[in-house]
């Protein structure tokens, strides 16, 4: 198993995985105001074309992958994939880098728009979804 360099092994079983998912899935409601959705607000999973991943990951100096969570106008959240350089910055497209300037090559990916399940969620069966 490789570590992200903060001793954190990345890979966790199966059954973890479901533990998790599943926890998540019957406590989301719980979290929420009674006033707003939990079904719209949350969903199951989402899913990123493989090439949006690879066009974060070739990035100059990239060495992983981050996930914001950011919420649309309708209250939804959705992953924001940006990729992190040796140092732990965020690798930020040059209209976007933050006062601190930790990145400034402006080769910034930033990932986001992802295939929201529900609606389009995978074959009963073959995800980890119960």
């Amino acid at each position: 198993m490789t570590t992200n360099g903060q001793g954190n092994a990345h890979e966790i079983s199966l059954a973890v995985a479901k533990e998790l998912i599943n926890r998540f899935q019957n406590e989301k409601s719980n979290i929420l105001r009674s006033d707003i959705s939990a079904g719209t607000v949350f969903c199951t999973a989402e899913s990123f074309e493989r090439s949006i991943v690879d066009r974060i990951m070739v990035q100059t100096d990239c060495v992983g992958l981050r996930i914001y969570y950011g919420m649309k106008e309708d209250l939804s959240i959705h992953a924001i994939l940006v990729g992190y350089n040796s140092s732990g910055a965020d690798i930020l497209p040059s209209s976007i880098i933050n006062e601190n300037e930790c990145v400034e090559d402006g080769d910034g990916v930033i990932g986001e728009d992802a295939t929201r399940c529900p609606p389009v969620c995978p074959p009963p069966g073959c995800s980890l979804i119960s």
